[in-house]
């Protein structure tokens, strides 16, 4: 390490590669290592805590050296809350797929006579706000919900943005999206026993 540092540094950050160099391999190990306990007693608890922990801890360690190099007199507490504040706000975004599915479920489960169930017929001056199909074979209901009403469940569930709500189901690999001239669709893979497909058409073909 301290071959490449002194074979490679600018003129500009002579100081702090030459400060950096005082400094061994194991010294560098055991003080990242502190940052990273210090970083998880700061950051709330979730699966991710000690990857972005790690992350933390090297901007933490780089404010300390900048100061002892160059006198900044960075506020390295002050870095740790802003990073802090930053991953609970990261983490809320994070948890909004697990919320929006559970209560997605609820919901279609609580207004099941508001969807068309083939066989059972329904009441024509019902509002209707989709679809079940039930595979008694396979034991599988496929749920489909329209935009509006989707849209509209959302927002009184208090997810703002519908976006947000399908890029977090992204990432938690239950949304499959479609897309073609006609339509956009978005499937909801099998939660459980329970299937949900949500999709948009397009209101002038329809």
């Amino acid at each position: 390490m301290n071959h490449i540092l002194s074979a490679n540094y600018g003129q500009g950050v002579k100081l702090f590669v030459e400060n950096l160099l005082k400094y061994s391999k194991g010294h560098f190990k055991a003080a990242w290592e502190n940052e990273i306990e210090v970083m998880e007693e700061h950051l709330p608890n979730s699966k991710f805590i000690n990857r972005i922990s790690k992350k933390f801890a090297l901007i933490i360690m780089t404010a300390k050296l900048l100061n002892e190099t160059f006198d900044f007199n960075l506020n390295v507490e002050g870095i740790r809350q802003m990073l802090r504040q930053q991953e609970m706000a990261s983490l809320e975004e994070r948890l909004i797929g697990t919320k929006a599915l559970e209560y997605i479920r609820e919901w279609v489960l609580k207004h099941k006579k508001h969807f068309y169930i083939k066989g059972q017929g329904i009441n024509e001056s019902q509002l209707i706000y989709g679809r079940i199909d039930i595979d008694k074979r396979n034991n599988i209901t496929i749920v489909f919900i329209l935009a509006n009403e989707l849209k509209k469940m959302l927002s009184l569930a208090g997810f703002s943005d519908s976006k947000v709500v399908f890029r977090e189901l992204d990432k938690l690999d239950v949304l499959e999206k479609e897309k073609d001239s006609q339509q956009n669709k978005y499937h909801i893979r099998r939660v459980g026993k329970l299937y949900v497909i949500f999709w948009r058409y397009d209101e002038q073909r329809s």
